[in-house]
């Protein structure tokens, strides 16, 4: 049988799957379970394991569970966020899924208690204008980034800005969002420079690295990543392997950092299904 691809944990991936699909019939009493698994599958990839195996998030869950993908990202990302800010499921599913999908775009562990107030005193249409009004407009730290003003107008832009700010700290070793911008336009130029440099300091590479990224509209091909930052020439084929191959453009792909560092560190293999690309985690 299937094990997990998450050594983590021991559930054969194959129950996890039947799991959500029975939850699938009964989302409102169990959201928080729902959204548990989904992230599960997703993060993990474990709808690619077993037969058939699906390119994407998307296709496993509207083929195996007849549901609609955008509300099952969205279920997945609320337990993302809920979990984050350490709120249990049970409160989750008192105040239902809709107002929870509200909640996620302002909810963290410092304000929860505020907020989860309000949603249990407030209809679904209120509380939806009340955090509106709160984020429309507003600045990620409430100033001005010198003389930059960074507005969000809902929360996935906000939270696409603190993720990208994360991943960025963490691979730079810097804080400030003065410094996360300059890598992010220092990154934005050398993609999109008048030459077509990808790799500067390359000369030799760097226009055939152009053609690889345009080819592949300056995004990471793997399906659950679309990254357009830190783009890198992957050989699916590896060069020791096929040298043969190396100038070949259909034995190259365009990659981000990420996901690149996954397969060169064997902790994931690039898989090809039908016309997509998608890691499989070792």
């Amino acid at each position: 049988m299937n094990k997990l691809v998450n050594t983590r944990s021991s559930i054969p991936a194959i129950q996890l799957r039947a799991r959500a699909k029975a939850l699938v019939e009964q989302i409102e009493p169990v959201v928080w379970e729902l959204s548990q698994i989904l992230y599960k599958i997703k993060m993990d990839q474990l709808y690619m394991i077993g037969s058939p195996n699906f390119a994407t998030f998307d296709d496993y869950v509207q083929s195996e569970l007849n549901y609609s993908s955008r509300r099952a990202r969205y279920l997945a990302s609320i337990y993302d966020k809920f979990s984050q800010a350490n709120i249990d499921g049970e409160v989750v599913n008192q105040i239902g899924s809709s107002k929870a999908r509200l909640l996620a775009r302002v909810v963290n562990s410092e304000n929860k208690e505020v907020w989860l107030e309000r949603a249990k005193h407030t209809n679904y249409k209120e509380l939806d204008s009340i955090i509106q009004s709160e984020t429309q407009g507003k600045v990620i730290h409430g100033h001005k980034l010198g003389s930059i003003n960074i507005p969000y107008y809902n929360g996935e832009t906000r939270v696409a800005w603190l993720e990208v700010k994360e991943l960025i700290s963490k691979m730079e070793g810097i804080e400030s969002s003065e410094s996360v911008l300059e890598v992010l336009i220092a990154e934005y130029l050398s993609m999109y420079a008048d030459d077509g440099s990808h790799s500067p300091n390359e000369e030799s590479k760097k226009h055939a690295d152009y053609e690889i990224l345009h080819r592949d509209n300056f995004r990471c091909v793997v399906s659950e990543c679309r990254k357009r930052v830190t783009l890198q020439v992957h050989h699916v084929a590896y060069r020791s392997q096929r040298p043969d191959l190396i100038d070949s453009d259909d034995n190259k792909v365009t990659i981000c950092s990420t996901c690149h560092q996954l397969i060169h560190d064997k902790k994931a293999v690039l898989m090809q299904i039908g016309s997509r690309w998608a890691l499989k985690m070792r």
